[in-house]
């Protein structure tokens, strides 16, 4: 088994197209189409459908097969990157993840101070997306690190974590609905009102859900971001959003955040996490470095 068959087959499963991942690797679509067929004589199974003429999609076996794929194909890159450092080759880029909530003050100024401190000329290249985009791309390889949330009440055991700050849970209101004018608030203060939240396999739905159901009350959970959830109450001044607080409702002046009583201040943790892994140099001095920043404890809600 060539290990060129294991990087044509990790770039179909990644462009899903013949068309598109020969070009990638600048090969011909019938080489392409060669290789996989060959890897699955090998095996003895079918990893890819086909459909739509160009377009593949994986099988059960080949998703099962693909996770062992990008292990041993991660393996072999560390090795080769351990092999540069050890002849005086060093890494001087780290590709990092972050959503979107991130992004403020503290996170920039962590960058800056790393680029200060470390000990090689970092390039550091930045990905935004949702913590569930981020996290695929992290086990696949594509980035060395990235900040989110935790997916689900459990941590991967393949992966390490380390906190850097926290989201607080708020009510966001109109300026001219009459709760705008409350300090604080219950979530029972909500019941018979139109209330919106997270959909269901965002970050910070489940936590969420779980003190809206003790609260007797049942959002309306079909939004993504804090940015989406707080037009909605722009647009419909009747509308109650709740959500995890960060710099990005600062956009939206027409909204106020309330602090919701009965739930714990630092209500959404945020992490830096990485593979368990070998690191090279540079990407373990940034992990070392955010493990000792102090970002502010929580994002706090301003009015």
């Amino acid at each position: 088994m060539k290990i060129d068959s294991l990087r044509y087959f990790k770039k179909l499963v990644e462009f899903e197209s013949f068309t598109e991942a020969a070009a990638e690797m600048n090969i011909s679509q019938s080489a392409l189409s060669a290789s996989l067929k060959r890897l699955e004589d090998e095996l003895g199974v079918r990893l890819l459908d086909r459909y739509k003429s160009t377009k593949v999609r994986l099988t059960p076996a080949g998703k099962a097969y693909y996770r062992h794929v990008m292990h041993a194909l991660n393996i072999l890159d560390l090795g080769e990157e351990a092999a540069h450092e050890a002849a005086g080759m060093m890494r001087c880029s780290i590709s990092v993840g972050t959503i979107y909530a991130m992004q403020g003050d503290a996170w920039s100024h962590a960058l800056g101070q790393f680029r200060k401190r470390a000990s090689l000329d970092p390039q550091i290249e930045i990905e935004q997306g949702f913590s569930q985009v981020l996290m695929r791309h992290l086990k696949e390889g594509a980035l060395d690190v990235i900040f989110a949330s935790k997916l689900g009440d459990t941590e991967d055991p393949d992966l390490e974590y380390t906190y850097c700050c926290s989201q607080q849970l708020v009510a966001v209101v109109n300026r001219s609905n009459p709760l705008a004018r409350r300090k604080r608030i219950e979530l029972k203060d909500f019941k018979g009102k139109h209330v919106v939240s997270y959909r269901k396999g965002v970050a910070g739905h489940d936590e969420v859900k779980f003190f809206a159901d003790r609260a007797g009350i049942a959002p309306d959970w079909k939004y993504e971001s804090e940015i989406t959830l707080s037009s909605i109450v722009v647009s419909n001044p009747g509308n109650v959003a709740l959500l995890n607080y960060s710099f990005l409702v600062d956009a939206f002046k027409d909204v106020v955040c309330i602090p919701i009583v009965g739930v714990p201040h630092d209500f959404h943790p945020l992490y830096l996490i990485s593979r368990k892994e070998e690191h090279p140099q540079i990407v373990q001095e940034f992990i070392d470095f955010i493990g000792s920043y102090s970002f502010p404890d929580t994002f706090s809600a301003r009015r």
